[in-house]
């Protein structure tokens, strides 16, 4: 197995769903790699931890690089997107697969996507020439990281799109902002039409008329059962005109995952860092304190869910270690 030479990610702060990097891992041992010698040998790759939905996204695109590079298949990203199907998603999936229409489907894909993956990277939306395109634009990842990270997000979103329609539908043109090399004719030969490549975004255009394709075999009733379910889960998702709430939200779903800081924060945010402390400070806010605010809402939610170790719950709050949160844990108690 060749080692890697993939520089690590800079600036890539978005975070992704972990379900993704779970099958990554389950195709790179079908293959026969031994996905330890990525974590063992990649001082910054750090195994992602198993208590939270979502993984850094910089980290799934080193591991598909890795994985792509070891395994000599430069199609790993593209096979693995193939894979998807909407159940992956949990019960985000199986609402779009009771949903009425593809385009209904697709729109609550979009909620899904800004409730589960941070960092404004995927877009669906109409065009002003009448089709429908799925962008995907993963802003900070480094240049050789690109592609199998591109190529598996737009095979992750047609494969769901061909699943959920229960037909063999073919984008218009695929657009991607990398290069073609030696094998330019792969992304045409998966998606069936053809591929344009060193463009602004990664994209898949569709026509129009697929929005009204009726899902077949959704379920009406279940369907609601399942609205009212996704609906709790994302009631606690702010406006887009609360910044201070969206600020909130971003750290409360980063924390988990140790990648909290103001940096990380800002970027997700789509602001600069030094704006957000401006912003907090008009609202006579520090970030430090603004964090330590989530982490105390959160701890309040979870001695309400039972008990849990104070690893597993330093864990769940971004501290470091288990004695830092019981530092903190006394604090809140003495002010509470």
């Amino acid at each position: 197995m060749r080692g890697s030479n993939v520089r690590q990610a800079a600036g890539a702060n978005g975070l992704t769903w972990g379900a993704t990097f779970d099958r990554a891992i389950g195709f790179a041992v079908e293959l026969g790699l031994q996905p330890d010698a990525f974590f063992d040998t990649k001082r910054e790759a750090v195994r992602p931890r198993r208590n939270g939905s979502r993984v850094p996204l910089d980290l799934l695109a080193r591991f598909l690089s890795w994985a792509a590079e070891a395994s000599g298949d430069d199609s790993f990203g593209l096979k693995l997107g193939a894979r998807f199907h909407p159940s992956d998603l949990g019960a985000y999936g199986y609402l779009l697969l009771n949903s009425p229409t593809l385009g209904e489907s697709m729109a609550l894909a979009q909620r899904f996507a800004e409730f589960q993956q941070q960092g404004n990277a995927f877009v669906w939306k109409g065009t002003s020439d009448g089709f429908v395109e799925v962008r995907y634009d993963a802003h900070g990842l480094a240049e050789p990281l690109r592609r199998q990270d591109a190529e598996c997000t737009l095979a992750i979103a047609h494969a769901i799109v061909q699943r959920l329609s229960g037909r063999p539908v073919r984008p218009v043109e695929i657009r991607v902002q990398h290069g073609g090399g030696k094998r330019r004719l792969r992304l045409e030969d998966h998606f069936g039409c053809p591929a344009l490549y060193h463009d602004r975004h990664n994209a898949l255009r569709y026509e129009a008329s697929i929005l009204a394709l009726p899902i077949r075999g959704a379920d009406p009733k279940l369907r609601s059962i399942l609205a009212q379910y996704v609906e709790q889960e994302l009631e606690g998702l702010p406006p887009p005109d609360d910044e201070i709430g969206r600020v909130r939200w971003a750290i409360r779903r980063s924390l988990a995952t140790g990648r909290s800081g103001i940096a990380v924060v800002a970027r997700q945010c789509g602001i600069g860092e030094r704006s957000l402390q401006r912003r907090l400070a008009g609202a006579g806010l520090s970030y430090s304190d603004l964090v330590d605010a989530v982490r105390q809402d959160i701890y309040a939610e979870l001695t309400k869910t039972g008990k849990r170790s104070l690893r597993e719950a330093a864990e769940l709050l971004g501290f470091s270690d288990a004695s830092a949160f019981a530092k903190a844990r006394r604090r809140w108690e003495r002010g509470a």
